[in-house]
């Protein structure tokens, strides 16, 4: 196993200039082959999303981190984690530099594309609300889409919300991470960004603790259905298909009989 920290970790500007247009490894439909143990490497990659997977004085961790790695020993393969910005994770997926990224949300348009593990958590009753940055106790006006509109709100790039700001007609400002996000807030580069609450609570703890009671939450969040946490994998390397059935039964087997529940016990 190796873990490779702190990869192409761009600002935003050059992300958006370094990755787009991409181009897709092609595979035949006729390399499709089956599952088998240490056959080959398999790099897979991740980013700073504490408490589920974040980096600190070198080291990698996070529950689904450790889970992550649970299973892929169980399945007894050659693997990698890299930790690198979301944009470029999905940049190395599909240059196929990278063989697998997580956690993803998994949606109707990314299925066209990749395969999806089963979720690594529960995430039925996750929403991402909205945060503001404000130190004096005043009237927050948001409790609608509509309301979004007379705000400069952030997202992060490839995140599934984008799609709903476009839907809205909203413009936006995009960072790489959460923690950009929260950089900005405080800076007063944008009033407001939809970030998970656990997220949220993790990051205010670690980097601006001083501020801590500046930001708060706004009880208005994205009515989305649960995606989960899963491993996303290109459709198009023939490795795919076969490593997800097995990743699953791993999964599932090490779920079963307890030997993951110490991590749960984390979130």
């Amino acid at each position: 196993m190796t873990i490779v920290i702190g990869l192409w970790l761009n600002t935003a500007e050059e992300v958006a200039h370094t990755i787009i247009p991409i181009k897709t490894i092609q595979y035949s439909l006729a390399d499709k082959v089956e599952f088998e143990p240490n056959l080959d490497h398999y790099t897979i990659v991740t980013g700073d999303y504490e408490p589920y997977v974040y980096t600190e004085n070198g080291e990698t961790k996070g529950f689904e981190y450790e889970i992550m790695v649970k299973i892929l020993e169980e399945m007894e393969v050659d693997y990698e984690v890299q930790i690198m910005s979301w944009s470029r994770g999905v940049y190395a997926l599909n240059s196929g530099s990278a063989f697998g990224i997580f956690p993803y949300f998994k949606t109707a348009e990314r299925e066209e594309q990749y395969f999806f593990s089963d979720s690594l958590i529960d995430a039925t009753n996750r929403k991402l609300y909205f945060y503001y940055y404000q130190k004096e106790d005043a009237p927050f006006e948001l409790n609608s889409d509509e309301d979004l509109k007379q705000y400069k709100v952030g997202a992060i790039y490839g995140y599934y919300y984008t799609q709903i700001y476009d839907e809205l007609g909203l413009e936006y400002d995009l960072s790489i991470d959460e923690l950009e996000c929260f950089r900005k807030l405080k800076e007063g580069r944008i009033q407001t960004v939809p970030i998970d609450p656990v997220v949220a609570s993790a990051l205010i703890n670690r980097y601006f603790s001083e501020d801590m009671n500046a930001f708060k939450r706004s009880e208005f969040s994205f009515s989305e259905p649960s995606y989960g946490d899963h491993l996303m994998i290109n459709k198009a390397d023939p490795r795919a298909e076969s490593f997800v059935v097995r990743f699953n039964q791993a999964f599932h087997k090490l779920k079963s009989s307890g030997q993951l529940d110490s991590y749960y016990d984390k979130n």
